[in-house]
């Protein structure tokens, strides 16, 4: 089986024209063929001209790619191959010559559609489907008020909303296929959790000051089995069958493979257990607390336990009349107290 497409790269790469680099993997041989690109862009005077480098990629699998008879599924392997090799190219580059301001791509900087040649037979492939949806949520005031609301609320509980910025990047970084990233950052996001979960406990409690600052130093492994497990009176050791074991099997270990012994194979299947593991982990602790009286019955946290950060933005009378002054909103607009 012999695949062929163009990746043209949101930036210049600087290589020469018409070099070819050969790579070998156990998923595919593939051959590449560096090309400038002239863009013109659109200028108020006149126009400018700029260089990006495309990718011309052969591709010959080597694994059970080459035996499949799902054509979706043949493409869409390839699409997340290329990807990442294109990205170790990359990766070279910064690490042989220093060159940091390459930086990675993803599937959202290849076009919406890019035409790839399987066995000589031109096909279309969609990438990013949907930007092509027209049913697309659609912010409305009323949404937008909403969107300010947690913005101020990001700003004045930074630790708190860390949870979710970590947890919302790793599943954005999954729907990507960066599944190392993935679940680098959704690990974070859990950790963050149990340090915030551990401290507010701790405030309920009436703790001091001191051993606020001595709970941070406490090891991670013991929050969870030994402090969690005593205030919220449930065994929470890592090898008990349940929740915390999946999170620690599919999550944490592929996590601490990554980061300490330098492992870089992670399949979507994988990934996609480590976010359903990190879910299912994450509402058990959540279930305790409310079991336990640290939330609400609804799940709610009282925020009056977390401390607010120094500055936090607040739109007051001062803000809107400089509004009104640059003309930016109508005169008529009103504040309301």
């Amino acid at each position: 089986m012999e695949i062929k497409a163009n990746f043209k790269l949101p930036f210049k790469l600087p290589i020469k024209d018409e070099l070819k680099l050969i790579s070998k993997y156990h998923f595919a041989n593939i051959c590449t063929l560096f090309e400038s690109v002239q863009q013109e862009i659109e200028l108020i005077d006149n126009n400018a001209k700029i260089l990006t480098t495309s990718l011309n990629i052969t591709y010959f699998p080597n694994d059970d790619l080459g035996s499949e008879k799902d054509i979706k599924l043949i493409l869409r392997s390839f699409i997340f191959n290329v990807i990442w090799y294109i990205n170790r190219i990359i990766d070279a580059f910064r690490i042989t010559f220093g060159l940091s301001y390459l930086r990675n791509i993803t599937i959202f900087d290849l076009p919406t559609v890019i035409i790839i040649e399987l066995n000589n037979e031109a096909i279309a492939y969609l990438t990013n489907t949907e930007f092509l949806n027209e049913d697309l949520l659609i912010i409305t005031d009323t949404d937008l008020s909403k969107l300010t609301s947690t913005m101020t609320s990001m700003d004045i509980y930074t630790d708190i909303f860390l949870v979710d910025n970590f947890y919302e990047s790793g599943k954005s970084y999954l729907y990507r296929e960066d599944y190392i990233r993935a679940i680098i950052d959704l690990q974070t996001s859990f950790e963050i959790f149990i340090r915030n979960t551990y401290r507010m406990i701790l405030n309920v409690r009436g703790r001091s000051s001191e051993e606020l600052d001595k709970a941070s130093e406490i090891p991670f492994r013991n929050v969870i089995e030994q402090e969690l497990s005593k205030y919220l009176k449930e065994n929470l050791k890592f090898n008990t069958q349940g929740p915390i074991k999946e999170w620690r099997q599919n999550l944490y270990i592929p996590r601490n493979n990554i980061v300490h012994s330098g492992i870089a194979n992670i399949s979507g299947k994988q990934a996609n257990l480590a976010v359903e593991s990190y879910e299912k982990a994450r509402n058990f602790i959540s279930d305790l607390l409310i079991r336990e009286g640290f939330l609400s019955k609804e799940g709610r946290v009282n925020l009056n336990l977390f401390k607010k950060n120094d500055y936090y933005p607040e739109i007051d009378k001062q803000l809107i009349n400089f509004m009104k002054e640059k003309k930016l909103i109508p005169e008529e607009l009103q504040f309301i107290e």
